[in-house]
């Protein structure tokens, strides 16, 4: 679903879809399928950028 047709919604929907587009995003720069990136997403295997020192 495209963001503009979820305009006028409010609270935790859009901020969950939102947090899952861009996690997909991320995914998708790390040439991952979207579903492996929905899978690692539910299933607590996240991916976080490397710390700096």
């Amino acid at each position: 679903m495209p963001l503009s047709a979820m305009k006028g919604h409010r609270g935790p929907c859009l901020g969950c879809w939102l947090l899952v587009r861009s996690y997909l995003s991320t995914a998708h720069k790390r040439k991952l399928r979207p579903l492996t990136g929905l899978r690692d997403l539910f299933t607590g295997k996240l991916w976080l950028p490397p710390l700096t020192a």
